[in-house]
């Protein structure tokens, strides 16, 4: 597939036969590492500047319909992934904190990006962006193109590095597994919910609420649902706490320590795309690797 750009960049002006390459090679590269809308996002971008400036029998059809029906097939991807996982993106709210980053250009980059009341943000050199309601893939291409005005090929990095507001992030065998925003006060139970509820692999008397810094020593309390709900032992129903991250397991946690070094750069991951989905996945498979029969505290 790579021969079409080779081929383009002789077919018209270099400028966009390379940025058209440059679109497709990094679909290629999101749809490598499972991020299929992404993937499908670049290759539109790359067909959009390919397309309007290919002067007529200057490249053959054939090779423009390769990378549509490329294209296509990844829009199946996309459905099919959405049909059957939940995937749901996470879109930027007022009072997240962003980490943007510039590849080797310190003086752009900020660990510390709030997005204001007036759901923007503000960049040095580019001014004001709308960021609510956008997702980290969306803002990220933005800021890649307007700071491709100052910086030769830029690379961005976008980031949330807190959740504003009251949100817990509900991961594991649930059926929606996201991050979600709450009012007032709300227990695990709830929490559970807002996420569409448990699958039926999950393990209810097994469930962990991570609280604090993952980084950081972060307090990790083991919940039983199945006691609350069979034996009204009220105090399973933990009082969630904003940031709160909740993981329902699909077996039997042996080690609570030992099991959170495992599932903590899925978390951490959680931070740094637009969509839990990869995130849930790799959950999933570790949850199924373990097997174990007790719990220790």
């Amino acid at each position: 597939m790579l021969i079409l750009f080779f081929g383009l960049s002789h077919a018209y002006a270099d400028e966009p036969a390379m940025e058209a390459r440059r679109h497709y090679e990094k679909g290629n590269l999101y749809y490598q590492q499972g991020y299929y809308q992404e993937a499908l996002e670049e290759f539109q971008k790359a067909l959009d500047v390919s397309e309007p400036k290919i002067p007529p029998g200057d490249i053959s059809e054939g090779a423009l319909a390769e990378e549509k029906i490329v294209k296509l097939a990844v829009r199946r991807k996309v459905e099919e992934e959405d049909s059957s996982s939940g995937n749901r993106e996470y879109t930027i709210d007022v009072g997240d904190t962003l980490d943007i980053s510039v590849w080797k250009v310190p003086d752009l980059s900020s660990s510390e990006v709030i997005v204001r009341p007036d759901e923007k943000i503000s960049l040095p050199l580019i001014g004001d962006i709308q960021a609510v309601g956008r997702t980290l893939t969306e803002l990220d291409a933005e800021v890649t193109e307007k700071y491709a005005l100052y910086v030769r090929e830029p690379q961005v990095s976008v980031m949330i590095k807190r959740f504003g507001g009251s949100k817990v992030v509900v991961l594991g065998d649930v059926k929606t597994p996201g991050v979600y925003s709450f009012s007032g006060a709300i227990r695990l139970a709830e929490a559970i919910a807002l996420a569409g509820d448990c699958t039926k692999y999950a393990v209810r008397n097994n469930i962990l609420v991570i609280r604090g810094d993952i980084h950081n020593n972060p307090e990790i309390i083991s919940a039983n649902m199945i006691s609350f709900v069979k034996n009204a032992k009220l105090g399973e129903n933990i009082l969630i706490q904003p940031q709160d991250v909740v993981f329902v397991p699909r077996s039997v946690i042996g080690n609570v320590s030992s099991f959170f070094e495992t599932i903590a750069p899925i978390i951490d991951g959680v931070y740094k795309t637009s969509t839990t989905d990869i995130y849930i996945k790799n959950a999933r498979r570790v949850m199924e690797k373990r097997s174990t029969v007790s719990i220790s505290q």
